[in-house]
């Protein structure tokens, strides 16, 4: 159960092993706290389940690597830099519902999350803007 003025949101930070289950103040504070900056959505198709969001800069600041992004036969085709946030599916107003097991399980299709131990010994190419295809 949400607690009044927050949302229930998975996150992955840039020290963890997994997505934890957290209590978010409501908006975009909330969202940008997590994140540790500008949020960007993440385009993953899974409106109909999930939202995720991420640092927008999260490259160009030069987070530490925390998910490869990956399409449905398991070809990397980004790497996201600090903190993932994941909500539940969107309400046609621009709302997001609070996460569910199923959102966290159809996120983590799409998104490998790095083991901790090794996020340090991955090289990120200098982004030019935004996202950077591998």
């Amino acid at each position: 159960m949400n607690k009044p003025g927050s949302i229930r949101a998975a996150v992955l930070k840039m020290d963890a092993e997994d997505f934890e289950v957290v209590e978010l103040p409501i908006g975009l504070k909330g969202l940008q706290g997590a994140v540790g900056g500008l949020i960007e959505l993440l385009p993953l198709d899974l409106e109909d389940v999930a939202t995720v969001f991420v640092n927008e800069e999260g490259k160009i600041d030069r987070l530490t690597p925390t998910a490869a992004w990956v399409d449905g036969s398991g070809r990397v085709l980004d790497v996201i830099c600090g903190p993932i946030v994941i909500l539940g599916a969107e309400d046609g107003e621009g709302d997001s519902a609070p996460v569910t097991a199923e959102a966290i399980a159809a996120v983590k299709r799409h998104l490998w999350v790095i083991p901790a131990g090794i996020r340090g010994d991955i090289e990120i190419p200098e982004p030019s803007c935004g996202f950077v295809a591998i």
